[in-house]
């Protein structure tokens, strides 16, 4: 994993972060957060699958 490597991060770890992104963006598998963070970088503009949940400030 490239990201990992480059963050110092283990493959469990990266897995585990791209997990919980695919849950807090409600995206059902992980070509659609592909998808998204394409968008994004591309365009600023994130669409998701489906509405997710709002998110809480701490």
């Amino acid at each position: 994993m490239e990201i990992g490597k480059h963050l110092s991060l283990g493959h469990k770890a990266v897995e585990t972060y791209r997990e919980h992104l695919k849950d807090k963006l409600a995206l059902a598998h992980t070509p659609a957060l592909l998808r998204a963070a394409t968008l994004w970088v591309e365009s600023g503009c994130l669409e998701t699958e489906g509405p997710a949940e709002p998110r809480h400030k701490r």
